[in-house]
C-alpha cells in the first residue's frame, strides 16, 4: 500500500481571530464590521477563475450593496497575468467600490481573519494550501471539484458546489451571506478538519515513513554467510605439518 502524506498547515499562524482581532483586522482593510465579506488568496491567473467569483459575487453586492470582496495575491510567477481583465470586468459590472485587489501579501491570515467566506472557484488544483489556511483560520470554504474541494471539504466542514460557474457559486455564497449561524458552524467545523493536516502532525507522518522504510530496507538485505577460508590461488589451504 501506498503512503500519502497531506500537506501541511501551520495551525498555530492560520488560526481562527478573537473577535477583537477580527475587528481590528477589518478596520485596518476599511471593511464594516458586519458586511459580508468573501475573500479568494491565490495568484491573479486565468486558471483560477477569479472572473466567475466577481460575476457571482456581483449578484450579492446587488443585494448587499455593503459587501466585499478581497482578492488577495498577486501575478508573479503566475502562468498569466488576468489582473486588468478582472478590474476591468468589477468596473463593468459596477462593483470596482465593492471588490479590493490587495497584490501579494506577506500575512494572508490578516485577510481571513477580515473575512466571511473563502472561495477557490478554479479550473484546477491538486491539494490547495489556500482552502487549508483558511479552514485553518475557521473559515466556511466553497470549492467545486475542479479546485480541489472534494479533497477538503464535506458537508461539515464548508460547500463543494457542482461547478465554478457564477450560477452554482451564487447559491451556496447567497446561503452563507443569509446564515451566520451556518458559516460559523462550518468555520468550526473545518478548523477541526484542519488540524489533522498541522504541520507537527505531518512531520510525525514522515518520521514514521521513514522508519518504515528503513526498517524495510534492512529486512531486504541479503544475509552474508562465511565460507572456509581460501588461499589466494582459490584452493583450499592445506594445514601444515
Amino acid at each position: 500500500a501506498s503512503d500519502v502524506i497531506p500537506v501541511p498547515v501551520d495551525s498555530a499562524r492560520f488560526r481562527p481571530p478573537t473577535q477583537a482581532e477580527r475587528l481590528k483586522a477589518r478596520a485596518a482593510l476599511d471593511i464594516d464590521p458586519d458586511a459580508f465579506t468573501v475573500v479568494f488568496v491565490g495568484h491573479l491567473q486565468s486558471r483560477k477563475r477569479v472572473d466567475r467569483l466577481i460575476a457571482a459575487f456581483a449578484a450579492i453586492d446587488e443585494r448587499e450593496p455593503r459587501s466585499r470582496l478581497l482578492l488577495v495575491g498577486g501575478t508573479s510567477g503566475a502562468a498569466d497575468d488576468a489582473e486588468e481583465q478582472l478590474r476591468l470586468q468589477a468596473a463593468n459590472l459596477g462593483v470596482s467600490d465593492s471588490v479590493a485587489f490587495f497584490g501579494p501579501v506577506n500575512e494572508p491570515e490578516q485577510h481571513l481573519w477580515a473575512a466571511d467566506v473563502f472561495v477557490l472557484p478554479s479550473d484546477r488544483e491538486g491539494m490547495p494550501n489556500s482552502i487549508l489556511e483558511a479552514m485553518s483560520c475557521g473559515l466556511p470554504c466553497i470549492a467545486p471539484p475542479s479546485a480541489g474541494g472534494e479533497e477538503l471539504l464535506n458537508d461539515e466542514t464548508g460547500i463543494v458546489p457542482r461547478s465554478a460557474d457564477p450560477g452554482d457559486l451564487l447559491v451556496p455564497l447567497q446561503r452563507l451571506a443569509e446564515e451566520p449561524a451556518l458559516r460559523g458552524s462550518l468555520g468550526r467545523a473545518a478548523r477541526r478538519h484542519a488540524l489533522e493536516y498541522d504541520v507537527e502532525r505531518v512531520i510525525g507522518d514522515y518520521e514514521q515513513l521513514y522508519a518504515r522504510m528503513t526498517a524495510a530496507g534492512r529486512a531486504a538485505e541479503p544475509t552474508r554467510r562465511r565460507g572456509p577460508r581460501r588461499a589466494s590461488d582459490g584452493r583450499s589451504r592445506a594445514p601444515s605439518s
